[in-house]
């Protein structure tokens, strides 16, 4: 161990000042290692061999360097204080800067062959600047270069989870990745207000940069007494106690009083005296409690003396308030009494009201007037309540009794209220509250649908004026709609739907006029209408077999049976191409027959379409498919055609019927004239003169004439000569 001596002559080290800062250092005395000096305001130099390692000094954010690491990224050494986040900002020019990605220490995304300056900034602290130049991209064919790795043209990466990336012919191409976890929720579940991801320790690492499912972790529902409520629910008045009224919002249950504050002692404009005065119920109210006088009968009333006071001596304004006051922004409420006496008789009572301080003629004032049942005073106090009142505004008010048989009728003095500030609510509502209306189906038909939803609170009622049902088709670009419902109906049906088609079908709320929140179901529901009974919905489809020069082989299938039942007749059509007319053949539908036919007279080689009509039992005409083929090459003669012809009977080819019918008549005429002639001929041969062939001897002489002696002579004259 070395061991310092001191000098003879020394005597002592100089006075040191005890000065504690944080710009002050305590050092060894180079001209003496036994003593020390204090230094403030120096720096150690990083040389220095006296520089503490322990420095409990914070450190001042710093940027040291600033590293290029390829073409497009840089590498930042800073100093910075303990549990601080940073921004790194960038700028070409050293005036204007923008927002550097930091990912680490690393800044990427930059040009190459530019010079760059750098800063970071934690709050409102900017460290120092520092220039850095990025070097020029290599060129390399068919290679892109994207945060120092080399990647082959149609390569895919993904940059950690902010990008997916490609190269291409342009270089490096880059999408945001955005998970459908942190979009599009309130599809999932309208209610929720927080999400969280399935596992909650996820961590985003590619490929997986998104969690597989997300879990709603607050919907905004509120626990009271025990029991669960969704949000915006009213609470029931049997866990809150009708003194206030409860609801849930966003998870919190808040409360407003529904009655007004009770005072220790009892009004001092009560008729009765404190100590007469009770805690008790109003007739129309059993849950909140006022200072009221117990209930007296007439005689009460009386003077000392014990008799009533005469009708001639009452004062007319002898209208006693008993509570004139604001029970809110636009309303008061007036108890007051009038005499007794007047109790049984028919009146009125008028309140005039204004709010011009300098108009003193009730005459002018507004009025309202309060009409008893029947027009009958039947109790000496009573309550009145003037509506329609400005907020914040001080009126003047009297109140008059009009008697129906009485002149002299009560008034009382001018009296003077001021109505509350205009109301704000506490409670700002959101654009758009989610609901579930749970609309669901409750009856279906091919051609009509009936809807059913549940009944709305009392919350939600304040923002629905009416209910409207929109549907359409899910390739359709606008909704049909119902006419507006009335909002407390909770079913609809929907009339003229087509069968067996999907509809798309959602609840829609209308709001009040000037309403700035609204009701939205986000939900729509799908349904599809039955299937209409048809019997003869059958699709038909043929085919074509044995196909030869002349003649084809038709098939057909889809007829349910018998086929009688359905079809009377069927019609084979066929045309070939290049020709306009087409040709048909007819075969009668018949029970348990095969369902083909043959076709014949076709020319060979040539191609034809060819298709089934079907004559249906309901009037129908139901077309098949079309089928093309081309007959095979040939040469067919003449009497094979015909007899081809002749041959499909069942087939009668409708271009025959005309040719025929015109043979047939030209035959019948001739016929007819042969027929005739031949009677003309037969009636002149039978008409030549004829000659009895009966002898004369043995003739009658019985007519006049044969007694005559001259025609003797003749006859037998012509007798000789024969």
């Amino acid at each position: 161990m070395k061991t310092l001596h001191r000098h003879p002559t020394f005597i002592g080290c100089p006075a040191v000042n005890n000065t504690k800062s944080e710009k002050c250092l305590t050092l060894p005395d180079t001209k003496d290692p036994c003593c020390t000096l204090v230094l403030c305001d120096v720096s150690l130099d990083d040389h220095d061999a006296s520089k503490s390692d322990d420095n409990d000094d914070p450190p001042v954010l710093r940027l040291l360097s600033v590293t290029p690491v390829n073409s497009s990224a840089v590498t930042l050494e800073i100093s910075q204080p303990p549990n601080t986040t940073l921004e790194a900002e960038s700028s070409l020019d050293g005036s204007i800067w923008s927002p550097a990605p930091l990912e680490g220490a690393t800044v990427g995304s930059l040009e190459g062959g530019r010079t760059y300056h750098f800063r970071v900034k934690t709050g409102s602290t900017v460290s120092n600047v520092v220039q850095a130049t990025v070097p020029a991209a290599k060129l390399i064919p068919n290679m892109c270069e994207y945060k120092g790795k080399n990647y082959t043209r149609g390569d895919e990466f993904h940059d950690g989870c902010a990008a997916y990336c490609a190269c291409g012919k342009l270089g490096v191409e880059c999408a945001t990745i955005e998970c459908p976890t942190d979009f599009g929720l309130d599809v999932l579940d309208p209610h929720c207000l927080s999400w969280e991801t399935q596992p909650a320790d996820f961590v985003p690492s590619p490929p997986r940069c998104c969690p597989e499912t997300v879990k709603c972790k607050d919907n905004g529902s509120c626990i009271y007494a025990g029991e669960t409520f969704p949000n915006w629910a009213d609470i029931p008045a049997k866990l809150s106690g009708c003194e206030q009224r409860c609801y849930c919002e966003m998870g919190n249950v808040t409360c407003h009083a529904a009655c007004p504050p009770v005072p220790a002692t009892p009004p001092p404009d009560l008729p009765c005296g404190p100590r007469q005065a009770i805690l008790s119920h109003q007739p129309d109210d059993d849950c909140c409690l006022f200072w009221m006088c117990p209930h007296t009968d007439f005689t009460n009333n009386l003077p000392i003396n014990g008799f009533p006071p005469h009708p001639g001596n009452q004062d007319p304004n002898e209208i006693k308030v008993h509570t004139l006051e604001a029970i809110d922004d636009s309303t008061v409420r007036l108890i007051f009494s009038v005499p007794g006496v007047l109790v049984g008789l028919h009146g009125r009572v008028e309140l005039r009201y204004t709010s011009d301080r300098q108009n003193s003629d009730p005459a002018t004032w507004e009025q309202q007037v309060l009409a008893p049942p029947e027009d009958l005073i039947a109790t000496p106090e009573l309550e009145f309540e003037l509506g329609s009142l400005q907020p914040d505004t001080t009126y003047k008010i009297k109140i008059y009794i009009v008697m129906r048989d009485l002149q002299n009728s009560p008034v009382s003095n001018i009296l003077t209220v001021k109505t509350l500030p205009r109301q704000t609510s506490t409670t700002s509502y959101p654009p758009e509250i989610p609901v579930d209306p749970e609309l669901r189906v409750a009856e279906l038909n091919a051609t009509w649908v009936k809807l059913v939803w549940r009944t709305f609170s009392e919350f939600e009622l304040q923002f629905i004026d009416g209910v409207q049902l929109r549907y359409k088709e899910p390739h359709a670009q606008v909704f049909s709609a119902t006419p507006l419902i009335h909002r407390a109906v909770t079913s609809y049906v929907i009339e003229d739907l087509k069968p067996n088609t999907l509809y798309q079908v959602g609840i829609y709320f209308i709001p009040f006029p000037e309403q700035t929140t609204e009701l939205r179901a986000q939900e729509s529901i799908d349904i599809t209408t039955a299937v209409e009974n048809d019997p003869y919905s059958f699709e038909l489809v043929v085919d074509v077999h044995h196909v030869k020069m002349s003649s084809v082989e038709l098939t057909w299938s889809g007829v349910p049976y018998p086929e009688d039942k359905y079809i009377n007749i069927f019609r084979a059509i066929y045309q070939s191409e290049g020709e306009r007319e087409d040709f048909s053949s007819f075969k009668v539908a018949k029970r348990d027959s095969p369902p083909n036919t043959l076709v014949q007279g076709l020319k060979p080689n040539t191609r034809y379409h060819l298709w089934l009509e079907a004559y249906l039992t309901n009037g129908r005409i139901k077309k098949s498919n079309v089928k093309d083929f081309t007959t095979k090459p040939g040469v067919v003669p003449a009497s094979d055609s015909l007899q081809g012809k002749l041959e499909a009977t069942p087939l009668v080819e409708g271009s025959d019927y005309y040719g025929a019918l015109v043979a047939v008549s030209i035959l019948a005429t001739l016929a007819i004239g042969a027929v005739i002639i031949l009677g003309l001929i037969l009636a002149k041969k039978h008409g030549h003169n004829k000659a009895p062939i009966t002898a004369a001897n043995h003739r009658k002489a019985q007519s006049a004439a044969y007694d005559n002696p001259s025609y003797k002579v003749e006859i037998q004259q012509e007798t000789m000569d024969l």
